[in-house]
């Protein structure tokens, strides 16, 4: 049931272009996931999970890392894009 709102986020959301909106759901699964695999290691530490932890928290942490190539990438797109918009208005002028 947890990742039953992340499911619903990203099946509904996958063929987004690029937006604000976007950058912000994509930021937010890596940090969710991140969070969640650090937890998972944590409870390891602690005692409290087994070895079969290790599963839940690299499938998290590849989650983590795709989700945040996804948004740095927008990222990049978006400063090309207002280096472009800024030229292209230096030149009508």
């Amino acid at each position: 049931m947890l990742f039953l709102g992340f499911a619903v986020l990203t099946w509904t959301s996958r063929n987004a272009h690029y937006s604000e909106a976007r950058q912000a759901i994509c930021l937010s699964i890596a940090l969710a996931m991140l969070c969640m695999a650090l937890l998972g290691i944590l409870e390891y530490l602690r005692g409290f999970a087994g070895f079969g932890i290790a599963l839940a928290v690299v499938t998290e942490a590849i989650i983590a890392y795709g989700y945040f190539k996804l948004w740095r990438d927008g990222q990049q797109t978006d400063n090309t894009m207002s280096s472009y918009a800024s030229s292209h208005a230096q030149k009508e002028n």
